[in-house]
């Protein structure tokens, strides 16, 4: 927020009576020169003197006072010392010397000098000004205020100080006060940057958005070269809902920068966002021509290939989860954006090692950032629970609670909880308006706090405040993430849950909540420990009653056997295409199904890749049918299909329980690891499928080649799997809730909170 200054540097002149007359011309040649601003004219000349008068003062003071404004700043510490030392207490060398010391950031020295020169002349604005200036830069910005106002009040030609001043009125909170100081000094200083970005932080403390956006405009167009600068102001126009201004922000530095990596990178995800998936994907390509691309540092072209299953491009950047491994151990703090894009790589043992380590070291460095951050000593410590409080607190913490598939998963806890056991509090990581979902649940919330404008360390503060018991973050490593909060300890137990399928690396978390069956054996590559909830992990409350169709589609398509599916293509890699073309070959009279919304099926990069990957497997694209879905209206498709094949290594968790829901049976291939277990854990949960499971590829294609054979048994499940899993511990909210809650007191007196 800050940046050093060289203090308030005064110079004034000796009378030339204490100077020898031969000297006297010169130094008032050098004087002039001073004046005039012609500083190593004057620097020279006094050197020369000091070296033939080596014993006046003011001869050094002159000095040292041109070295302060030539920002030779160890130098003019020399010369102002030696003319304090000649001259006594002089509260104008004092001053002088102290902005020297400024200047090397040497605040402390620099506070002792000035406290000197205020008890020689307290009324010396110049030494008052200097002093708020240090005592900001030392982080006493009350101390600060209490100075400069009193400078601005009777000086207020000494405008520089208004940066500071905005800056303590900022530190304060006292955002009005800061907006009126900042725009003040800004119309003197309308180059200073670090002034104009604290105005930005101030406009955006009231939520005044248009002054948000004009500050950040102005400060793009006074540095049109700052990529920096650019990215924040479109940031902050996406943010706000102007995405057309957004982009033509970045198609207008693009178009003299056609091959700027960032500006690409930006582009890449500004078209991805809002559902341009082909452009994204021509960004991307981009980013990865650029002679500087790097795929640990340049992630668009990792994220965006999968999305069109660009199986060549993604071979193309050689990726090594090794190599990945050591680059987070130096301390990169955005690894994490790649950990989604990296899960479908993590199929073997030793992939899963390097991709926990991975997480782990992520983890330890954002511990270590989080102990730097501003503000962090205002964190109070974790307090003793209050025995009298008989109610547990929990806390949900996610950018999720909201219309998204989390809140579908946690909603039958939220209303169902038991009041006289619990008090649910919600702290909700979006700027979105609030919609029907998140409305219903803050009415059965006990309290609940909007955080996304917050700071990690205020969501800490806020949340200790509120004294939570468990705390459980819904987003690990994707949407809004906060665990940069849950870095510092918000709450006695804090766990993870659904947001994530992989370890978040972060050891302050103490749990992962999981399932006797999405539990990884031993725990493997889990920074927490496993926190087994009887039952299933999640429960299906408020999933929409759709009509299943009562005949499959085999017995409409002429005994063709439809397999389908509907999974995000981040999660189909060349493996999973080969498994599907597998079953199909087994089952020669069969298609497939693929189905995604609109905006992601017009991509002609998906649908080529698509077809042309089943085409190397053997499978004719006639056999391969393209649909679109709309999102929330999506479930009927399901009665186009008879068999879903879920993906690896990971697997489904939404569209496996949309499936069942509907009546489908799901294929799964499980494994050892976390995320490939969760397609499992669904389907065992419901129960009466553990041979459609599978632990290897050939089990895989037999258990789907076995039960496309099998019409009898398709038919049943078509209308008898709903009930099946509405009596099952995935449906059943009742049982749901009452075995959450078994699991949290038993933490909860596991941990010592209750006995």
């Amino acid at each position: 927020m800050t940046q050093s200054t060289n203090g308030n540097a005064k110079l004034t002149f000796a009378p030339a009576a204490s100077i020898p007359p031969l000297w006297q011309g010169l130094l008032a040649q050098a004087i002039k020169d001073h004046q005039e601003g012609k500083l190593d004219e004057a620097i020279a000349t006094y050197k020369k003197a000091v070296k033939v008068i080596p014993n006046h003062p003011h001869l050094h003071y002159l000095l040292g006072t041109a070295l302060i404004q030539k920002q030779s700043f160890p130098k003019a510490e020399v010369a102002m010392r030696r003319a304090v030392e000649l001259a006594g207490q002089s509260f104008e060398y004092l001053n002088n010397l102290a902005s020297a010391l400024m200047g090397q950031a040497k605040y402390s020295e620099a506070e002792t000098i000035l406290q000197k020169a205020q008890t020689i002349n307290p009324d010396s604005m110049d030494v008052l000004a200097n002093l708020g200036v240090v005592l900001g830069e030392l982080g006493r910005w009350s101390e600060a205020m209490l100075h400069l106002s009193r400078v601005r009040l009777e000086r207020p030609d000494m405008r520089k100080i208004l940066r500071y001043l905005g800056v303590a009125y900022c530190i304060a909170k006292d955002w009005p006060r800061a907006i009126e100081i900042i725009e003040d000094y800004l119309t003197g200083e309308p180059k200073d940057d670090v002034a104009r970005n604290n105005l930005a932080m101030a406009y955006r403390a009231i939520n005044e958005r248009e002054g948000v956006l004009q500050t950040l405009k102005d400060l793009y167009e006074n540095n049109p070269d700052n990529l920096s600068y650019l990215s924040n102001y479109y940031h902050h126009l996406v943010n706000f809902g102007r995405s057309q201004p957004a982009l033509e922000v970045l198609e207008r530095f693009a178009k003299n920068n056609p091959m700027d990596i960032t500006i690409n990178g930006l582009l890449s995800r500004h078209h991805f966002r809002y559902g341009d998936i082909d452009q994204a994907y021509v960004h991307a390509r981009m980013v990865q021509m650029v002679k500087e691309f790097s795929p640990f540092s340049h992630m668009d072209p990792l994220s965006i290939y999968p999305r069109v299953l660009d199986f060549d491009g993604i071979d193309s950047l050689n990726l090594d989860l090794e190599k990945f491994v050591e680059t987070t151990k130096d301390g990169n703090s955005t690894m994490n954006v790649a950990f989604l894009s990296l899960l479908p790589m993590a199929w073997t043992d030793q992939e899963c090692e390097a991709l926990y380590q991975m997480h782990k070291n992520w983890g330890d460095r954002l511990l270590k950032l989080s102990k730097e951050e501003p503000g962090v000593a205002e964190i109070p410590a974790l307090s003793p629970r209050n025995a009298e409080n008989k109610k547990l607190r929990i806390g949900f913490l996610s950018s999720d609670i909201r219309g998204h598939v989390v809140s579908k998963f946690i909603q039958g806890f939220i209303e169902h909880y038991d009041r006289d056991l619990f008090e649910i509090y919600l702290y909700i990581n979006t700027q979105d308006i609030p919609d029907p979902i998140q409305m219903d649940m803050i009415s059965h919330a006990t309290g609940y706090q909007h955080v996304y404008n917050f700071t990690n360390v205020d969501v800490a503060k806020k949340i200790l405040g509120d004294r939570i018991d468990i705390l459980f973050d819904l987003n690990s490593h994707t949407g809004e993430s906060r665990l940069g909060a849950m870095a510092h300890q918000c709450a006695p137990i804090q766990v993870t849950w659904l947001g994530y399928p992989y370890t978040t690396g972060l050891s302050t978390i103490d749990y992962i909540l999981v399932d006797q069956w999405l539990c990884p054996p031993q725990g493997r590559w889990l920074v927490e420990k496993p926190l087994i909830k009887q039952g299933s992990f999640i429960s299906i409350e408020g999933f929409p009653n759709v009509d299943i169709k009562p005949d499959p589609p085999f017995i409409r398509n002429d005994g063709i056997i439809t397999f389908g599916s509907m999974n995000n293509p981040y999660k189909i890699n060349r493996r999973v295409i080969q498994l599907w073309s597998k079953v199909l070959l087994a089952v020669p009279n069969s298609r497939f199904v693929f189905a995604r919304p609109a905006n992601e099926m017009k991509s002609q990069f998906l649908r080529h890749n698509l077809i042309q990957e089943f085409e190397r497997n053997g499978v004719d694209k006639e056999r391969i049918v393209l649909m679109e879905n709309v999102a929330n209206r999506h479930l009927p498709l399901y009665n186009e299909i008879d068999i879903s094949l879920d993906t690896f290594p990971v697997t489904g968790g939404t569209t496996t329980t949309e499936s069942l829901w509907m009546g489908t049976p799901v294929i799964i291939r499980y494994g050892p690891a976390l995320h490939h277990r969760i397609g499992y854990s669904i389907v065992m949960a419901v129960g009466g499928m553990e041979d459609l499971c599978a632990d290897n590829d050939a089990d895989y294609v037999a258990a789907a080649a076995r039960l496309a054979n099998d019409p009898e048994r398709i038919k049943a499940m078509r209308t008898a799997l709903r009930d099946q899993m509405i009596q099952s511990s995935l449906g059943d909210t009742r049982r749901f809730v009452t075995d959450f809650q078994d699991a949290l007191i038993d933490t909860a007196r596991k941990e010592g909170l209750i006995s």
